[in-house]
């Protein structure tokens, strides 16, 4: 997507090698939470969030869409959150 704002969604298999292992990767550009309408604000900051997912179905990509991608939140943290961070609460590792 190339709009500003906009989200970029790239092909992995996952990252490590076993069956833990993240397969959805989200990183976040400072100030870039979802308006009530569904637009975007924020500017082109450095990555100040990092999700790292796994266990990742096809009925859980609205959700991270809604949720991770464009606010920053973790659905179902005790399935899915494999690691990250987050520069703006100061957490080097989930």
């Amino acid at each position: 997507d190339e709009r500003p704002g906009g989200a970029g969604i790239y092909f992995i298999s996952h990252v490590g090698g076993h069956k833990f292992s993240a397969n959805v990767m989200v990183y976040r550009r400072g100030g870039t939470d979802a308006l009530e309408d569904g637009r975007r604000e924020g500017g082109m900051g450095e990555g100040s969030q990092c999700i790292w997912l796994a266990r990742v179905r096809p009925e859980d990509c609205e959700g991270i869409v809604r949720f991770t991608v464009l606010q920053g939140k973790v659905v179902k943290p005790e399935r899915q959150l494999r690691g990250g961070f987050d520069r703006e609460r100061g957490l080097v590792s989930w």
